[in-house]
Parts: C-alpha cells; structure tokens; sequence
C-alpha cells in the first residue's frame, strides 16, 4: 500500500526536483573541489551573505547553513549536559549512539577525518528530503537551516543557536515541539482524502431528497462546495499541497462514491416505476455488481511494479537528465535495468511492467498485473451506465405520464424535456444524478474506445501517445511499426489470455525485417532469415495510425504550399516583385536556399 502524502510544512520550501531525485552525490572524501566549502553562499535574491558559523572541514558536503546547524548540535551533545538528546537524535537521523558520540568527539577536537562517513551522508540524505518536501521541516529554524539560502534576520537567531534547545529543534523531527491539534492532525487527518468525498455525497444527496434545495441552485451549489470543502478539508486540514489533491486518493473515492450513489439512486427511485422491464433491471444490476468488484480489484492488484535495487543516488535533475537521455534503458530511481514496454511511473515512483498509464480513477497504475481487470471494469461500468440511461428515460416518461399530465399514454423524449422544470421540483436528486451520470458517460466512452484500439492494436496507452519515442515501435523510416501486431482477433485473444509473450524475444525475433548482422554465424543468419517472413498485418491498428499520421503530414504540406502560393501572389500584386524573386524568397523561407535541385528547377 502507498503512504499517505505527508503534511505541508508551513514554511515554503524551495521548488522540488524532477521526481525521484534526491539531490546530488555525496562528496568523496579528500577531495577539496566542493563548492559547499566556501565561507559565502547566495542568499534568496542572490545576493551573497556570510556563512553562519566556521564549519569543520569534515561538513564540507553540507550546506553552510546545515552544517553550521550541525555542528553546533553535536557541540552540545559533547558538552555532556543534556544526556537525554543522544538517544532522541540517534532515533530521528536513524545513526547509531556511538557514531554520534564519536561524531561530536571529533567536532569538538576541530578532526574532521574522525568524523563518520554515514553520519555526513545522513544529514545529506535528511537535508534533502527536507528541500525537496518529502519531508516537513519541525519549525522555522529547521526551514531556514534547509533552504538555499538564509535572510540576515534568521542568520542572526542561527548564529545564537549553540544551546542545546536550539540542538533539538534543529536536530529533532518536532513531535515533542507540536500541539495537541497538530499531533491529531497528522494521526488522523491522512485518512481525509478517503473519508471527505462519501461523506459529502451522502450529505448532498440527503439535503437534495428533503426538498430543502432546489434543483437549479444546487446544479451549482454542490459543484462549488466541493471544490471549497477540497481547499479547506483536505489542504487546510489534512495538510495535502493543492498540487498533489489530484494524485491523492480523493479521486478514486469520489468515484467510487459516485458509483455507489447511482447504484442507491437505482434501487431507491428509478427501479419501482420500471417494473415492467424486469430483464433489464436484473441486467443492471448484475453490471452494477460487477464493476464494483472490478473496481476495487483494478485499485488492489499489483501492476506489474518492479523490485527496487538499492536505494536511489543523490543525483542533481540535471545530471539524472543526461544519464537518462544517454542510457535510456536503465531507471536511475529504482537502480534496474528497465525490460521493454517498461516505464517508471512518476506518481508511484515505481517501474511497472507493461505500463499502460497511471489512473487516478484506480488509484494506481495499469500494467501488466491489473490491466485486464482494468479493460473489464471499463467494459461493465459503460454498459452500467448505458443501461442506466435507458431505465432513467423510461422512468422520467412513466413520471411525467401519471404525476404531470396524469394519462396512461407515456410521452415521448420531446414531451418529457418540455416538463423540465416540474421534473426537477418533484425528483430534484434523482434529475442531479442523471445530469452526473451523463457527463461520466461520455468521459467512459471515451476511455473504452481508447482502451479497446490498445487492445486490438497490441499496444499501451503510453506507448499509443508516445511511440514516435521508443525505438522499438519505429522503423527505419521513423515510422510506426508494431513488432508485437498480430491482428486484432489475435491480439485481442492474446490479451485476454493468462499466458503473456517474451515481448523482447518476440522484438529481436521481428526487429527491422530480422536482417542478420554481419557477424552472426550460419545457424543465426538462417535464424533470422526464417524470421524476416514476418510482415505486418495488413488489416492492423498500427496501419490506420500510420495512415492517419500520413494524411496529418500531407494535410499540413498541403496547407503550408497554399499559405506560399498566398504570400507569393501578394507580393507580385502588391509589393511589385517579379515572380521568380517571390519564388526564391519562399525558398529561403522554407531552408532551401543554395538547394542545387530546387536552382535547377527554377532555372527549368
């Protein structure tokens, strides 16, 4: 199970990295080339001020601010007063009593190589996690001794920091610090994201079955109030930063809630007055159970994600930018070799095997372990929900029949949208409901019929949107080719199945016609040979795409050879220049000036 997003720290924190990076590797040990070592450091506005306090050479690779903050907490455990911040500071940075000791030994004695390496790379490891947000700083002096770089007012109140109170609040994590409110808070208030949407609906839908609001005020009443009880439940309350609301897990329990109430709404309302359609009542709610499971299973199953090795290293978004872009197939986060048709997903910060996408109606990623479980929830919630459709429309004709023209003879669609508003008087939740239902209709539409393209085509959503950058999907040409496109009946049977394909072995057998290298031997040249008899399906996804994109490039070409015949005529009417400089012109325009082809047919 993910943790829980933690609590904002109050103080604003610099701007994170790129996702999973930490920070910069940590220095080696001897080597005097470190910036950090420096006596000066910018501050906010760039403008360079003072470092706090003289730091031991053996804190070069922090911060100034940090490490000035460091040493004189390891100055007031050494001092022997306070005995009780040994083992509170072992417990929070996770170092053993002894390091610490000899830690602060060593910075008492002003001997930086007695200093424990892990020790130095632990305060790293905190510092940046405090940076980058992972991790909130206790109060506003841990936050000034974390950023970048410190006002003189807070540098003032730093360099007076050598008592052991000061220690412990820089050092500490802050539980000993907070409130009663706040030690609540982070107990309870990382549920809220669950708790807040089920509530608000059942709330919502009691008020609108009482009558006590109208339909039309509440069309735009209850939109509101959700998005004013998200800002003040969830970010004030809970503590989750705005940004990171949409990767919570309100959306997914907003949909289930949702689900649930068009299902309550069903049994409630809709099912008594449609009585006489019984097979598609029972039809529904047959649908209705299963989405539901599929649903919370598509939440539940494993993926597909991969066993981290090792901890992640301290890389600058910089230098993990390049490494990246020169080793594509390595995953700098979790220290493995990506397989094909892998991608590590930035919101669980996981690679997954097949990665399809990550969606927040799930609450996690779709791959290889839940994207059949995915496809079918897709699949019964759109038949749910067309279903439903149909016995709300028959159930407004049954209702506008006997209570609003009181006749046996049940009205037509016209009829009943000319009886609008008594509709939303007698039935104001079930009509909110409906319009809801409506809206999520055609959003699962969407998504069913993007899903049901990557099954036929044997591709991923991901790699359906991003294929012009995976070279596995490309041929020679840099066009798209689909070495796993068997046919859509194969594809679909292949998806469908337990039983899932070595997509490399199937990649190397298929890649590029399967020419043999010129250094294979006779038994490979012949194996390859064998498998250069694979040829795309003719009848195939990834031939209506190229196909589309082709008529995208042609389309364009068309549009930009008009928009130069336009331009050309404007300039012989209107600028007094002879067609063969209007040409030439447009040459230049294009890039094509000195092209000895293009001089020679304009020479022709």
């Amino acid at each position: 199970m993910r943790p829980s997003l933690p609590p904002r720290p109050k103080p604003r924190a610099s701007k994170a990295p790129a996702s999973g990076s930490q920070g910069p590797p940590p220095p080696s040990r001897g080597s005097g080339s470190q910036p950090a070592a420096s006596d000066s450091a910018p501050g906010p506005d760039g403008v360079t001020q003072p470092a706090v306090a003289p730091m031991a050479a053996g804190l070069a690779g922090l911060p100034p601010q940090h490490a000035a903050a460091l040493q004189q907490a390891m100055q007031a455990l050494a001092s022997g007063q306070h005995p009780q911040l040994l083992q509170q500071v072992s417990s929070k940075m996770g170092i053993q009593p002894a390091q610490l000791q000899q830690t602060a030994a060593a910075i008492a004695a002003g001997s930086d190589d007695a200093i424990p390496p892990d020790v130095v790379q632990r305060a790293m490891q905190m510092q940046w996690a405090m940076r980058n947000g992972a991790a909130a700083p206790s109060n506003a002096a841990a936050a000034a001794a974390t950023a970048a770089g410190m006002p003189p007012n807070a540098a003032d109140g730093a360099q007076q920091g050598s008592s052991a109170a000061d220690a412990e609040a820089l050092l500490l994590d802050g539980e000993e610090q907070q409130g009663c409110f706040d030690l609540y808070r982070r107990a309870y208030g990382r549920h809220l994201d669950y708790i807040f949407p089920p509530v608000y609906v059942a709330f919502a839908s009691l008020v609108l079955s009482s009558g006590l609001l109208p339909f039309w005020v509440a069309l735009f009443l209850v939109p509101a109030c959700m998005v004013l009880g998200v800002q003040l439940v969830l970010v004030k309350g809970a503590g989750i930063p705005a940004p990171l609301v949409p990767f919570s897990r309100l959306p997914v329990a907003l949909v289930g809630s949702l689900e649930v109430l068009a299902v309550a709404t069903f049994v409630l309302q809709i099912q008594p007055w449609v009585t006489d359609w019984p097979w598609r009542s029972l039809a529904f709610a047959v649908l209705a159970v299963a989405f539901l499971v599929l649903h919370y299973r598509s939440c539940k199953l494993d993926p597909g994600f991969l066993e981290a090795k090792g901890q992640p290293q301290l890389l600058a978004p910089a230098q993990r930018a390049m490494l990246a872009a020169q080793n594509p197939g390595w995953c700098y986060t979790c220290n493995i070799y990506k397989p094909i048709r892998t991608k590590h997903c930035s919101t669980c910060d996981r690679c997954v095997a097949e990665f399809d996408h990550h969606c927040p109606v799930v609450g996690n990623c779709v791959g290889v372990g839940n994207r059949r479980a995915f496809m079918g929830y897709v699949l019964a919630l759109w038949a749910a929900e067309l279903l439903w459709l149909q016995l709300a429309g028959h159930f407004w004709s049954r209702v506008v029949g006997s209570q609003v023209l009181h006749s046996h003879v049940l009205p037509g669609p016209l009829e009943v949208l000319s009886h609008f508003n008594s509709l939303a008087r007698l039935y104001p939740g079930t009509l909110l409901t409906n319009v809801v239902v409506c809206f999520i209709f055609f959003g699962t539409s969407f998504l069913l019929a993007r899903q049901a393209l990557c099954v036929a085509g044997s591709l991923t959503t991901n790699e359906l949107i991003m294929w012009h950058k995976y070279d596995y999907l490309q041929d020679q040409q840099r066009s798209l080719r689909n070495p796993f496109d068997d046919g859509p009946v194969s594809n679909c049977i292949q998806f469908w199945s337990e039983a899932r394909p070595d997509w490399y072995a199937l990649y190397v057998q298929r890649r590029q016609g399967g020419q043999p290298d010129a250094g294979q031997g006779e038994g490979q040249a012949g194996s390859s040979a064998a498998s250069s008899s694979w040829r795309p399906p003719f009848l195939s996804v990834a031939t209506l795409l190229r196909k589309w994109e082709q008529a995208r490039s042609a389309l364009h070409a068309s549009r930009r050879a008009k928009q130069q015949r336009r331009e050309q005529w404007m300039l012989q009417q209107y600028g007094g220049v002879t067609a063969a400089v209007a040409e030439q012109q447009g040459l230049i325009a294009d890039g094509h000036a000195g092209c000895r082809s293009c001089e020679g047919h304009h020479h022709t």
